[in-house]
């Protein structure tokens, strides 16, 4: 067997409304590798994992257990007018 091909992929850490906030280039053999660089930058934020188009992993943000959806479901804001 020959070398491994390198992949680019981007890390894309996400706000609890879905925005993109930060952009992440890693160059990696194959998706498993790519996966655990990305683990590595999830804390407060939601990260995906993507390989050119095609979406490899998201993994939620360490927030006390609070899944992104609970989040922005608990924290709308209020209608001036009701």
């Amino acid at each position: 067997m020959g070398p491994t091909a390198m992949h680019s992929y981007r890390a894309y850490l996400l706000d609890a409304y879905e925005h993109i906030i930060d952009r992440i280039d890693l160059t990696c053999g194959e998706d498993e590798s790519a996966r655990a660089r990305a683990r590595e930058f999830v804390g407060g934020y939601a990260v995906e994992l993507w390989d050119d188009a095609r979406k490899v992993a998201t993994f939620e943000p360490y927030r006390n257990d609070v899944r992104r959806a609970d989040y922005k479901s608990r924290n709308k804001p209020s209608p001036l007018f009701t």
